[in-house]
């Protein structure tokens, strides 16, 4: 396991990141990738699980991705890719900032190994691990997760966000992944003062976790102790 391996662990989750030493290229699932840059060869493993009497029943979710070094490693891509990955897991929205923060970190400290200074392909293994009332409640250990108020955008400034107009066609939520559609005659959607669109609800809950845009890490104000 690489010395820039990372665990943590808080209110019932569990994020664990390392690179496994016996990684064979040959191994890939994927084809040949036509980019120049340096990149990430990741297996994604999400267990959740729930206690019924005095069993514990888990499931496991598994997928793989590639991705470049730099966009992992940057915090204006960084936070945008790991999200999708996350979403693409079915971890909910709610609980990945703590994830997106925790995978982030790792990534740029297997990145800036040594050895991994000539390799054109750098494995890393993500393990995850949730209650499945974590994947249910959306207010679940919020308080621990973020850190009490620290980390949770002003509700002033929430509630000062715009309102979208209806102006042509929207982009998916990257938040939740669904389309931005109208309701009635207005969009259900709130633009961050860095442009960014989301569908209000998300966005809410988004940054009752985190104050930081999902996509370019804008900062919001903090909600003051």
């Amino acid at each position: 396991m690489s010395t820039a391996a990372a665990a943590a662990a808080v209110s019932g989750l569990h994020c664990e990141v390392w690179q496994p030493q016996d990684f064979s290229e040959t191994h890939c699932s994927f084809s040949s990738s036509s980019s120049e840059s340096p990149e990430f060869f990741i297996d994604f493993y999400v267990s959740s699980y729930a206690t019924q009497g005095d069993q514990i029943i888990s499931t496991l979710r598994y997928k793989n991705f590639r991705q470049r070094c730099d966009v992992l490693t940057q915090d204006s891509f960084s936070w945008s890719a790991i999200s999708t990955m996350l979403s693409e897991t079915n971890v909910p929205y709610h609980l990945q900032p703590f994830f997106i923060q925790q995978i982030s970190i790792s990534a740029r400290g297997i990145a800036t190994e040594p050895t991994n200074a000539l390799s054109r392909t750098i494995p890393m293994v993500v393990e995850l691990v949730l209650p499945e009332e974590a994947m249910e409640d959306s207010s679940y250990g919020s308080d621990t997760i973020m850190g009490t108020g620290s980390r949770r955008a002003s509700r002033a400034s929430i509630q000062e966000m715009e309102r979208v107009e209806m102006n042509g066609a929207l982009s998916d939520c990257v938040i939740c992944l669904d389309d931005i559609v109208s309701v009635g005659s207005e969009i259900d959607a709130l633009r961050m003062p860095c442009l960014h669109i989301y569908h209000r609800n998300c966005i809410h809950k988004w940054l009752q976790l985190s104050n930081r845009c999902p996509l370019c890490r804008f900062q919001m104000p903090l909600e003051e102790e």
